[in-house]
């Protein structure tokens, strides 16, 4: 692969950004710093920002072990006929970018539930457009042609939007069912289930709560969630969703559980923009605080695929902290902020076989390939 651009290690600020602000008090009243505060309010710097195009670089040039992706590559080939797409990026530049079956940078591949994390990026942003209150706000706020016929000492009145974003909504669910809405059923379908239990106690996938998400944010703010996506997210980082690749309900309503398509490239943009912290090239794009709290909140899941937050999933890989947004059949964009490593990966979503998860790439060649970067 061509070396584009020189290497330049992300560098840590907060005594740079401490500095910053010492400077800018009055000397007569200095102001008390807090590190990790004034870490999110300072965007740490890099040497490009992929806002255009990704640059690669050879990984020996970072150290990363070529022999481990070598063998990722001849895994796939030998044993996973369903993967079609792992791209890896460490300290900023592409180091690996592997396609499989006919698929290639350009091709857009379906999400599935990954969209989820999407959808939670853009609950996020629309706090701090203040077109929502906050996670708190109750769903009742947004449905209230239903919600004026329910009892209001009832738990669905308790639900609120953190309650759909930890699948903690207490609304009875088979995930197995399927959201997709067919013609003439209305948007509160998936409110006017029965409910299973009180909000906030037990964690239950639920797809249909998701996607009241996606309504509540078109009723606030009078755009799709496609549209507010791009204009929040996307489009400051380089790409924009093209109508055809978001599914809708009947309603024009974009699935807030699935149906989103990018292509690796643009899945590894929104996995390094959650690794730098919501910062993009000097500019902050997420709201200081909001990736650790997306990614921080640990709802205990009975999948055995680790904790959850709000709609990303937390893990470890080989004891380092990590989270990514996973979709049905091995669609994954996995973040490890302390190999500063976004890993994305596409698969046929259809598999369903754990020998066919492409996880088992990353945990088996790819972090060790990373750590050797690092000296560990």
């Amino acid at each position: 692969m061509p070396l584009i651009g020189s290497f330049i290690p992300r560098i840590a600020t907060p005594l740079l950004g401490t500095a910053l602000l010492a400077c800018a008090a009055p000397t007569s009243a200095p102001v008390p710093l807090v590190p990790t505060e004034l870490a999110r309010a300072v965007c740490a710097p890099r040497s490009y920002w992929p806002t255009h195009e990704w640059r690669q670089l050879p990984a020996t040039t970072i150290g990363i072990d070529t022999a481990e992706l070598s063998l990722a590559d001849a895994f796939v080939r030998d044993s996973m006929p369903n993967v079609y797409a792992l791209l890896v990026v460490q300290y900023g530049y592409v180091v690996a970018e592997h396609y499989w079956h006919g698929a290639s940078a350009e091709t857009p591949f379906e999400l599935r539930s990954a969209t989820k994390s999407i959808t939670s990026t853009v609950v996020g942003q629309a706090i701090d457009e203040h077109i929502i209150r906050g996670v708190d706000q109750r769903l009742s706020d947004f449905f209230p042609e239903y919600f004026k016929d329910q009892d209001p000492n009832s738990w669905k009145w308790r639900i609120q939007l953190k309650h759909l974003m930890t699948m903690t909504s207490g609304i009875q669910w088979g995930e197995g069912d399927g959201i997709a809405l067919p013609e003439g059923i209305p948007e509160t379908t998936f409110i006017a289930l029965p409910m299973a239990g009180k909000p906030g106690r037990e964690f239950n996938y639920n797809s249909g709560g998701v996607h009241l998400l996606s309504i509540a944010l078109s009723r606030a703010s009078g755009k799709s969630l496609r549209v507010m996506a791009n204009e929040s997210v996307f489009e400051p980082i380089g790409f924009e969703v093209a109508p055809e690749n978001w599914e809708e309900d009947p309603h024009g309503n974009n699935y807030g559980g699935y149906g989103l398509k990018l292509t690796a490239r643009e899945m590894a943009r929104f996995g390094f923009l959650f690794l730098n912290d919501g910062c993009w090239d000097g500019k902050r794009i997420l709201s200081p605080g909001w990736v650790e709290r997306a990614t921080g909140p640990e709802e205990d899941t009975p999948w055995g695929k680790g904790t959850y937050g709000y709609l990303w999933w937390r893990t470890t890989f080989d004891g380092h902290p990590a989270y990514f947004a996973g979709g049905w059949g091995g669609q994954h964009i996995i973040i490890v902020p302390s190999l500063d490593l976004v890993v994305v990966t596409a698969a046929v979503p259809e598999a369903t076989s754990i020998t066919t998860d492409p996880m088992r790439l990353v945990r088996r060649f790819v972090v060790p390939a990373a750590e050797e970067a690092q000296g560990e």
